[in-house]
């Protein structure tokens, strides 16, 4: 289905960042060191593979690439930065680079939060208009996506920023749908 997630993944590759950073710190307390530094091999990784492959100098990691076919989606997808909210829900350090959070969370604000009252919509274009990638429609987005965004605004120190984004959301499921 529209809009399709094909080859990389931003979404999907930092949840599996913060999985490989959860993993790792198991691993540290447990005293296998060996493969605490094997997570920490494949977090460079995909460090370095997100950085050459995903990240946009518009800033922000693109929805995805097919490395093969050279296929792409530069839609800005809202909730991009999920992995960086289960890394600071979890304590751990963040598998990304801190500007690319911070600008990235810039860019979520300016096109995906920006075209709605309600929170964060799914997709938006770089340029900040609304996108319509089929699936869902334009406006849609996923409430507890949405929260746990307004989280990442919190744990990245725009604390009132990320509870405005989280009231609104409530409010709309709560006092505007039922």
């Amino acid at each position: 289905g529209e809009p399709g997630w094909q080859g990389m993944t931003a979404h999907i590759a930092g949840l599996h960042l913060a999985q490989l950073r959860i993993t790792e710190q198991m691993a540290k307390d447990v005293g296998d060191t060996a493969f605490a530094s094997q997570c920490a091999e494949w977090i460079k990784a995909a460090q370095e593979a997100m950085e050459k492959h995903l990240w946009d100098k518009r800033g922000y990691y693109l929805n995805y690439f097919e490395p093969d076919t050279g296929k792409k989606s530069d839609f800005v997808f809202g909730y991009q930065m999920d992995g960086e909210w289960i890394t600071d829900h979890h304590g751990l350090p963040s598998a990304l680079p801190t500007e690319r959070v911070k600008t990235t969370l810039e860019t979520v604000k300016r096109c995906n939060i920006a075209v709605t009252k309600y929170g964060a919509v799914n997709y938006a274009n770089p340029d900040g208009t609304v996108a319509n990638p089929g699936g869902y429609g334009a406006y849609s987005d996923f409430p507890p996506e949405a929260l746990m965004l307004a989280m990442n605004y919190m744990y990245e120190g725009q604390k009132e920023y990320g509870v405005e984004l989280a009231r609104k959301v409530w409010h709309n499921l709560i006092c505007l749908q039922g």
